[in-house]
C-alpha cells in the first residue's frame, strides 16, 4: 500500500519532469531609439522550455550602426538609420531594432503655443 501526500506527490511530478534547459532568449530593450554618438545600455534573459527565467551563459555581441561592447553597452555610430544589435548565447539568438537619428519626432519634442 502507498500513502500519496502532497509532498510525495510534487515529488514524483519533479522526477517526471525534464531539467530546465535554455530554450530560447530574450534581449531588452527590444527596439531603442538614439542620437548618433550616444550609448545605450542591452539586457539578455535567459528563458527554460517551462518559460522560467536561467541563466543564458555567454553573450558573444554583434551590432550594425555601432559597437558593443562586452558589458553590453553599444555605442552607435555617427550614421542614421535602422540597425540591428544581435545577442548569441550557445546556439540560440535574439535580436532588437536600434534606431539612430537626429531628426526622429522623438528628438524633437511637439510645444504648444499657450496664447
Amino acid at each position: 500500500m502507498f500513502v500519496v501526500t502532497r509532498e510525495t506527490s510534487e515529488s514524483f511530478k519533479k522526477l517526471k519532469e525534464k531539467p530546465p534547459v535554455l530554450a530560447s532568449l530574450l534581449i531588452s530593450p527590444p527596439t531603442a531609439r538614439i542620437q548618433p554618438g550616444r550609448k545605450q545600455a542591452y539586457v539578455v534573459t535567459g528563458v527554460d522550455q517551462y518559460g522560467q527565467p536561467i541563466p543564458g551563459g555567454a553573450v558573444a555581441w554583434k551590432a550594425a550602426g555601432g559597437t558593443i561592447d562586452n558589458d553590453s553597452v553599444l555605442s552607435a555610430g555617427q550614421d542614421e538609420g535602422s540597425f540591428s544589435v544581435t545577442a548569441t548565447a550557445n546556439p540560440l539568438k535574439a535580436m532588437s531594432t536600434l534606431i539612430v537619428g537626429c531628426h526622429s519626432p522623438l528628438f524633437h519634442p511637439i510645444v504648444k503655443s499657450m496664447t
